[in-house]
């Protein structure tokens, strides 16, 4: 028997609507903690293009010359 069918029977045999609710919460936390990266690809990927190679470049020199004037470690 997998883990998954095993469980369904455990949650069926709870009774109480507040360990329910309580469950249903938990499940409802771990699905947004355990999936954090899945659709990050897509949110990322919307802004492709969104600015020139020039723009890009003039981007990342200015970020190059900022961090080089920062002291100590990182």
């Amino acid at each position: 028997m997998t883990i998954q069918k095993q469980l369904l029977l455990d949650i069926k045999k709870i009774e109480d609507s507040s360990l329910l609710n309580q469950l249903y919460h938990y499940v409802q936390l771990m699905k947004k903690i355990t999936t954090p990266y899945k659709n990050n690809l897509e949110h990322v990927l919307q802004f492709a293009g969104q600015i020139s190679n020039d723009e890009a470049e003039e981007l990342a020199n200015g970020i190059e010359n900022e961090f080089s004037k920062l002291e100590g470690e990182w």
